[in-house]
């Protein structure tokens, strides 16, 4: 029984495979028929793509072929991905150049092509910018509020006696911020980093190739994180992209590190399309690139060296309003029509009025070392009793900041008889405690009457910077001049 049952399976077995063979050998002219006809449908959907420039209808021709599968699936993928390119929808073209290379391993020449197509490591770039070129932006709220200024420079530096590139961003207005990187020339790869904001803190990092040390200067002890690969700093990024070979379609990846945050971002760099902008600094070809997944968008200009035009990020937009150059070591006139005064400051500082309030410039050192401003407000501003004469309204003052900060105290002997643009003024110096934590403060003020305005010189430091601080101010002072 057994045995019978063994050869009838047998038998069962070798009958299958006869027909199978039958049938295989009967197909196999229609299988070369449908070969035949489904290269023609190639040859259509290529003619419609490079000839026609019809892509559209070439997407719709290697879709069959796609739903055909096997033998020119792999080519008709890529080459849809190659029209949607052409009709400037990028994240379909990726979508489609990612199944080539994950669905064909073994199609090499196509996996290839649609490899260039997809996120590259990115490399920088020789540097498109000129030493000493600025960078200066308007940054403003979906209502057109400007939210601040922004100045972004590029310098040649020495640091720790190598040559050195320095990139530095500056915000002032409702949120005061300074960061500064010094990368290497070569590899752009940054060195040290600085970070300050006031509203979110302050560190400074070091990058080595194994690691990135944070010391924040609220915590006792760093953050020490291992990298694997180069780690762009977040606060370089918008000069780093100008180094992109920019190509609309090509997308590359890139580490960041945000160093407040001390949390690394793996992140890509798309160049989506190409749009012309117009913004307060000119009319410019750019090119748009985003920033996945974060839904950042930076617009760089087409043409060499590809300035930063615009970027929107966190609900704000800034706009390119000026280029200029900056010169270490030298001064350069700053005048104000809102306030009626001209001053010479080192070219360095930062300047800035707020557009709705128009009585005060603020002045900024390069590492933002202290704050200062200058304000004139009407004597009508101050209380009756303390516009008698210029002694009471000092004391007025006075009474004000010991009411507002902390173990207020003007230092003895120093509140003196001086002069402010060319009029009688008087200064006081005062310290006190920061409750935000920045510890001892020094602040400077001076002031004076002129008619019917008051004008106040402020300036105010970390005790232990003061005394520096302060001689850059003291010639910020004596230039400053009426209009």
């Amino acid at each position: 029984m057994k045995i019978k049952t063994a050869q009838t399976l047998l038998c069962s077995v070798l009958s299958f495979g006869l027909a199978n063979l039958v049938i295989l050998a009967e197909s196999a002219p229609q299988a070369e028929e449908d070969v035949v006809s489904l290269g023609e449908l190639l040859e259509e959907g290529i003619y419609l793509q490079e000839t026609e420039n019809a892509f559209d209808e070439a997407i719709e021709v290697y879709k069959q072929l796609i739903a055909a599968g096997r033998p020119f699936e792999a080519e008709a993928l890529y080459r849809t991905g190659l029209c949607y390119l052409a009709l400037g929808r990028p994240i379909n073209a990726r979508a489609a150049f990612q199944k080539v290379v994950d669905n064909f391993p073994d199609e090499g020449t196509w996996v290839e092509a649609a490899k260039s197509h997809l996120p590259g490591e990115f490399k920088p770039l020789p540097p498109p910018w000129q030493d000493g070129e600025r960078l200066i932006m308007r940054v403003k709220l979906p209502g057109g509020a400007t939210v601040y200024d922004q100045r972004i420079t590029v310098q040649k530096k020495e640091w720790e006696g190598k040559l050195v590139w320095r990139f530095d961003n500056r915000l002032f207005g409702m949120a005061d911020g300074h960061s500064y990187s010094y990368v290497d020339p070569e590899t752009f790869r940054p060195i040290f980093s600085h970070w300050y904001h006031s509203s979110l803190g302050d560190a400074d990092a070091w990058f080595t190739e194994e690691n990135v040390t944070i010391r924040f200067k609220d915590k006792p002890e760093p953050l020490i994180i291992e990298t694997d690969g180069i780690v762009f700093d977040n606060d370089q990024t918008m000069s780093l992209a100008r180094q992109l070979p920019f190509e609309v379609g090509k997308s590359w990846k890139i580490s960041l590190l945000p160093i407040l945050t001390g949390q690394k971002l793996e992140l890509e760099l798309l160049v989506a399309d190409q749009e012309t902008l117009s913004v307060p600094a000119g009319e410019f070809d750019c090119y748009r690139l985003e920033i996945r997944p974060l839904n950042q968008t930076l617009w760089y200009s087409v043409d060499a060296p590809h300035y930063l035009v615009r970027y929107g990020a966190g609900g704000v937009a800034g706009e390119l309003i000026a280029i200029e150059t900056a010169h270490p070591g030298e001064t350069r006139t700053y005048a104000s029509e809102t306030l009626g005064i001209s001053l010479r400051v080192p070219d360095e500082w930062f300047t800035f009025e707020f557009p709705d309030k128009k009585e005060t410039v603020r002045l900024v050192d390069p590492d933002a070392t202290g704050k200062s401003r200058i304000e004139i407000k009407p004597v009508s501003s101050f209380s009756d009793e303390s516009v008698e004469s210029l002694d009471s309204i000092v004391d007025y003052i006075i009474g004000e900041l010991g009411r507002q900060f902390e173990s207020f105290e003007v230092r003895e002997d120093a509140t003196e008889q001086t002069e402010l643009a060319g009029i009688p003024a008087i200064s006081f110096v005062a310290d006190y405690l920061d409750i935000k934590g920045s510890g001892m403060r020094t602040r400077r003020e001076v002031v004076a009457i002129r008619e019917t305005e008051v004008m106040s010189v402020i300036s105010d430091a970390n005790a232990e910077d003061y005394d520096s601080y302060q001689a850059s101010i003291d010639a910020i002072i004596s230039s400053i001049e009426w209009q």
